[in-house]
């Protein structure tokens, strides 16, 4: 391995005249980096030179100014470290695993993990840079790609040499003792050399140059010219001598040189002018061809061209001009004795003298026409890298280009490459030139094709020979004989992504295929490339996409922009995402973050802003001013912004803000911590759309959101008249209830008072009547007693009444008498107590009392009768205290409650029908108590708890949920109000703020459950507040 330039201080790197490489961009350096990098498929190339003072970047691919001088740093110390390099290669699958490039910043920041680097040194050992490729993800690099870095690292010294070569031929030119002359338009001299004038200034200006004066030196367009002349000299001894002038001295050698160079060279020099007739040629002409060379002067170059070779030369000759200043193309050239031969051609023009330079070899006999030398091989790789290096035109443009390189330097009858459909084998048809024959180069190809087929299941190159049937092509150079087809895989990472095939009349050579495996991995990375590039946009497009449709759809701020922060971060691979709003309300402006996406390892900032970032932020939020920070450190941000930026770990951010047509401020903020992370600006353009549609969705929601709360409003007022509406039918059902209720209470009540007046009459005289009675039997008995036999008549009296048995008939009668009247009495007083007009404030009750009141006002539907079975009510009555309640209305529960019940068994066709009522104590600290409680251990919070349970056929849930809704029944039509069990509803809970349930099970019977507190001193305080309003 040689020894750096920088790094070797016996050998000044100067004496070999490498400075001018210090210059700027050139086309060649730059179309070998985006070779480099395209062969390596990696996103960075850099051609580095050095010399003995400092060290520069020639050429790059995928550099940011930015990071310029980190990479340069990096190049020139892996060449420091040229003694651990294996052969005239560097590589480093990952750079953060090894020592010896922990310190470069680079690494450190993960955007340099691969390193591949090729030395560019001189034959005399000296190192003059060094061609790399890096990637900021590990790597390997083929065999094949290592030999090609290789070659375009000795392209590099090839043209570097070049450069040198031109550098010497300069400073022989300008220390040579030849004066040459160009004359400007007025027939003056306009140029000279540096030897001229160090011999001119310091001659005699009193001198003579062959009899006549130094002619005055002057400036002319800004160079010093002289007419060169001899000139005389005196010798020491004082005789003066006349020097020959330089032409005389040094015109015979460099023609003499010249001359040997022209004249003994093998291959056949032609000089031209630009319409092809010969001016001058060498003696090789006769050597080869058998001409002398008087034969050819001002003959036509193309005189001589086979006649079938002219159309192709005549095509390549007319290329030249000033942008193609050299062509290649080889022909048979006609012998003197009127035979062919095969010459190869290389012609450079030169457009500013007019004339044309030819350079002509004979090609081997039986040769190949189209076979490639290493020159050739190198334009081939040169054009279509540089067809695959630019990124205009789509994928099948760029491909297309690469088949006509193909055609061109191959001499091919046909050229086709194929991509493999998405998810198949199939492969379809991008690009073509030449004359395809569609047996063999269909549009597309399935996968048992009988030649490709070979191709993609073996992943290696095919070449075989067609058979001459069916595949007849009229082509220069093919005779109708059998052709040759020539397949080469397109693989990139095991990876089958299309197929080349190109069809020709001769085997191409080894070199040729070579050149051609060469072509197929580039065109395999620039597919790759491409597609990748189709799904980043697609991925692009599919983010906006989504957006919209979040838009369109949703209408929900808070989705919209949670799924952009979202989807931002990652289609960018960043470490956040933030969306934050902007306020200037007073003095100091307000930004709040709402959203965020982040890694996990990174802390929430959610929330308000700290003080100390709003003034800047703000400020370019409010002018709508994008921020981009690609690299923080090299920033050209403010001091104390990069401080206060710094202290948060952040590296590289991009700001965007958005401004709806309201007036509202807010920004998508994406930041990253974990190394430099440039914006590009696709990315940033990406951004931007994605604001500009936030910005229309903010408007749409916030229209939404107006129009929304109008109709929330709309509805909020319907509800309420429809409430109002349903508020009002219930208090005047109410009303008309309680005024029925009312009216059936004083009714009832007058009639019991109507009643208890009689049935109070009929008793109290049943009592004297009884007595009366009592001793008229007794008299009677005494009658017996002291006349036992009575006077006939009386005699058949008694036995026409049957004395006998009223005697034994009457003390019953009156007995069943007592008891109607008892009967009377009770039932006056369950209707009093029922009604209970008396006591409409809350007062002590006895609930059993009142269940008992109600069970004998239905006792004439409860008992049998006909076919019907009667209803059993079986009591199971707890110990309860009086409670405290509005005892008539309590009464009507009962009475609603127990009728539907009655009216539920009726229907059902249970052999034994029963209502069970319950009553019980419940407290907060303990379960159900029952007859051991006494009242007065009770707490405060203390319920009653009165179940009433049929066994009817019951009813579903969906039914049972709407029980206590006014107006709804289960009846017929005409049997119900819906008002019964809504009334007893509002009683229990508005009323004794209690609760009134319903459990049922089809099948199984219904139950209701009442709850009331015991003491609701709540409602008697109510009660109170309302007396005392009243008073």
């Amino acid at each position: 391995m040689k020894t750096p330039i920088f790094g070797n201080t016996s050998v000044n790197p100067d004496d070999y005249q490498y400075q001018n490489i210090d210059s700027s961009a050139e086309a060649a350096f730059d179309d070998l980096t985006r070779l480099a990098a395209c062969v390596c498929q990696t996103p960075i190339a850099i051609l580095c030179l050095a010399n003995s003072k400092r060290r520069w970047i020639k050429s790059q691919v995928g550099i940011i100014e930015s990071v310029a001088d980190s990479y340069l740093a990096l190049c020139a110390g892996t060449l420091l470290q040229i003694d651990l390099w294996d052969e005239n290669i560097l590589l480093v699958q990952d750079a953060s695993k090894e020592q010896r490039f922990a310190e470069y910043g680079l690494v450190k920041s993960q955007q340099v993990r691969f390193y591949a680097g090729i030395p560019l040194f001189t034959a005399q050992g000296l190192v003059l840079g060094i061609l790399a490729t890096t990637d900021h993800i590990p790597r390997q690099l083929t065999p094949q790609q290592q030999e090609s870095l290789l070659a375009l690292g000795r392209q590099a010294i090839a043209q570097l040499e070049l450069r040198k070569i031109a550098t010497n031929l300069k400073i022989v030119v300008s220390n040579t003792l030849q004066f040459p002359e160009r004359a400007d338009v007025d027939g003056q001299p306009d140029s000279t050399n540096n030897k001229q004038i160090s011999v001119n200034v310091s001659a005699n200006p009193g001198s003579t140059v062959l009899g006549a004066q130094w002619q005055e030196m002057r400036q002319i367009r800004g160079d010093l010219v002289q007419k060169s002349a001899a000139r005389n000299l005196n010798d020491p001894d004082g005789m003066e001598r006349t020097l020959p002038s330089p032409d005389q001295l040094t015109r015979n050698t460099v023609w003499r040189e010249a001359y040997h160079f022209f004249t003994l060279s093998p291959d056949i020099l032609y000089v031209m002018d630009w319409d092809g007739k010969i001016k001058r040629l060498n003696p090789a002409v006769e050597n080869i061809l058998g001409y002398a060379t008087e034969e050819l002067l001002a003959k036509s170059f193309l005189d001589f061209v086979h006649p079938e070779d002219k159309a192709s030369t005549l095509s390549q000759w007319e290329m030249l001009d000033a942008d193609t200043p050299s062509i290649h193309c080889e022909n048979r050239y006609r012998c003197q004795d009127g035979s062919y031969k095969e010459l190869g051609w290389s012609i450079f023009g030169r457009v500013e003298e007019g004339l044309i330079y030819a350079i002509a070899r004979e090609l081997p006999r039986h040769a190949n026409p189209t076979l490639l030398k290493r020159s050739h091989s190198s334009t081939i790789e040169a054009d279509v890298g540089a067809a695959l290096a630019g990124e205009s035109g789509t994928l099948s443009v760029r491909l297309k280009r690469c088949t006509e390189a193909m055609i061109k330097h191959l001499d091919a009858i046909g050229v086709g490459i194929w991509t493999v459909e998405n998810n198949s084998l199939y492969l379809d048809l991008q690009a073509s030139s030449g004359k395809l024959i569609p047996a063999d180069f269909p549009q597309r190809i399935s996968p048992n094709h009988e030649l490709f087929c070979v191709i993609t299941q073996t992943r290696q190159p095919l070449s075989t020979q067609l058979p001459a049937q069916g595949r007849s092509v009229e082509h220069e150079g093919c005779s109708g004989a059998a052709s040759f087809f020539s397949g080469y895989p397109l693989i990139i990472e095991s990876r089958l992504v299309g197929v080349i095939a190109l069809h020709n009349c001769q085997p191409f050579s080894e070199v040729v295929k070579s050149v051609l495996s060469w072509v197929a991995n580039a065109i395999a990375v620039a597919i790759d490339r491409a597609w990748v590039r189709e799904e980043l946009l697609s991925r692009r497009e599919a983010l906006l996409f989504r957006l919209a449709n979040q838009i369109r759809n949703s209408l929900d701020l808070n989705t919209i922009l949670g799924t952009a922060v979202t989807e931002i971060r990652n289609l960018l691979g960043i470490d956040g995402c933030h969306f934050l709003w902007c306020w200037f309300e007073g003095k100091q402006p307000s930004l709040v973050v709402t959203h965020e996406a982040c890694n996990p390892d990174l802390p929430s900032v959610l929330g308000e802003c700290p003080p100390q970032y709003l003034p800047r932020l703000a400020q370019k939020i409010r002018k709508l001013e994008t921020l981009r920070i690609d690299d923080l450190a090299t920033s050209n941000l403010d001091p104390e912004t990069r401080s206060l930026l710094s202290n948060t770990g952040l590296t590289s951010a991009l700001l965007l803000p958005l401004k709806t047509k309201t007036g509202q401020l807010g920004a998508i903020v994406c930041s990253h911590y974990h190394g430099i992370r440039p914006w590009s600006n696709h990315e940033v353009e990406l951004l931007q759309a994605v604001v500009d549609q936030l910005a229309i969705a903010i408007e749409h929601a916030e229209l939404f959101a107006t129009t929304r709360a109008a109709a929330l409003a709309a509805q909020t007022q319907a509800r309420q008249l429809e409430i109002a509406v349903q508020d009002l039918q219930q208090t005047e059902s109410r009303l008309l209830q309680t005024e029925k209720m009312s009216s059936l209470g004083q009714m009832v009540a007058g009639i019991a008072h109507e009643i208890n007046n009689p049935v109070s009459f009929i008793t109290g005289n049943l009592t004297h009547a009884n007595n009366y009675i009592q001793d008229l039997l007794n008299l009677i008995n005494c009658y017996q007693e002291y006349y036992p036999n009575p006077f006939p008549g009386v005699q058949e009296y008694i036995e026409e009444i049957d004395l006998e048995f009223l005697l034994e008939d009457l003390p019953k009668i009156l007995t069943s008498m007592q008891m109607g009247a008892d009967r009377i009495h009770e039932i006056v007083l369950s209707l009093r107590n029922f009604s209970r007009t008396d006591e409409a404030q809350m007062k002590p009750v006895n609930i059993h009392e009142g269940i008992d009141n109600t069970l004998l006002i239905l006792h004439n539907r409860l008992k049998p009768s006909g076919t019907n079975p009667g209803i059993m009510i079986v009591k199971e009555y707890g110990i309860l205290p009086l409670v405290e309640c509005y005892a008539g209305q309590l009464n009507q529960v009962f009475m609603n409650i127990i009728s539907n019940a009655i009216d539920a068994l009726e229907s059902s066709r249970e052999p034994t029908r029963n209502i069970t009522i319950s009553t019980a104590i419940w407290t907060e600290d303990l379960e159900l108590k029952s007859s051991q409680d006494k009242p007065d251990s009770l707490s405060p919070k203390s319920w009653v708890i009165i179940r009433i349970r049929d066994n009817g056929p019951g009813m579903a849930a969906q039914v049972a949920n709407h029980l206590f809704e006014p107006f709804f029944t289960t009846k017929p039509v005409g049997k119900g109000t819906g008002l019964g069990l809504s009334i007893s509803y509002q009683i229990v809970v508005e009323k004794h703020k209690g609760t009134l349930r319903c459990e049922s099970v089809p099948g199984q019977g219904t139950q209701f459950l009442i709850e009331i507190p015991i003491r609701n001193s709540s409602i008697r305080q109510a009660n109170s507040s309302a007396s005392v309003a009243t008073t």
